[in-house]
């Protein structure tokens, strides 16, 4: 059986996640905070985070950090309307794959 790769999206937005989903069919969950992230994340153990920067209960930032407390390697794709310097370079500091600021292109 071939092996597919499984990414998680992770946004507040619902115009956003499902904007998202259309242009990536190996989704395995989607999620609109940071709580149900964690929880789907250890369920489903994804290869590819897309995470806002800013979600209600905890920033995206920490939901990296928080998966990989929890021992999951994967791969994160930070997205956000702030393209403040700041954040950029935190996630670049967390081991992030790359920044892209929204509205997001197919």
């Amino acid at each position: 059986m071939k092996h597919m790769i499984k990414a998680m999206i992770i946004d507040d937005e619902k115009l956003i996640r499902e904007g998202l989903v259309t242009y990536i069919d190996w989704v395995c969950a989607v999620c609109g905070d940071c709580a149900g992230a964690v929880r789907a994340a250890a369920l489903h153990r994804p290869q590819i985070i897309l995470a806002d920067i800013c979600l209600p209960d905890a920033s995206g930032l920490e939901l990296f950090r928080q998966i990989r407390d929890c021992g999951l390697k994967c791969e994160a794709i930070f997205i956000s309307s702030y393209s403040e310097f700041q954040y950029a370079q935190q996630a670049v500091k967390l081991g992030a794959f790359d920044y892209l600021l929204k509205p997001i292109e197919a």
